[in-house]
């Protein structure tokens, strides 16, 4: 006796969704934190304050404390 194998949609579909979850299909993927963009702006912004007036105040040591903040806990969030 011989096994017939037939190539009919289970094995397609099976074949389908192991391509898709190699590739990373977009309906896997995990959304990004809704604050994420907010965020990546607000430290846009602080680095180019930084950046434009460099001196040593307490001012200035606040903004490089919320940047170092802001920098790990935006990469927290993406990360995990």
């Amino acid at each position: 006796m011989s096994e017939r194998r037939s190539s009919g949609p289970p094995a397609d579909s099976a074949r389908n969704a192991a391509i898709e979850r190699a590739a990373g299909s977009s309906s896997r993927r995990r959304k990004r934190p809704p604050l994420a963009g907010a965020a990546f702006l607000v430290l846009l912004l602080n680095a180019g304050w930084l950046w434009a007036f460099p001196s040593a105040d307490v001012f200035y040591l606040a903004n490089v404390l919320l940047h170092i903040a802001l920098g790990l806990g935006l990469a927290a969030g993406l990360w995990l």
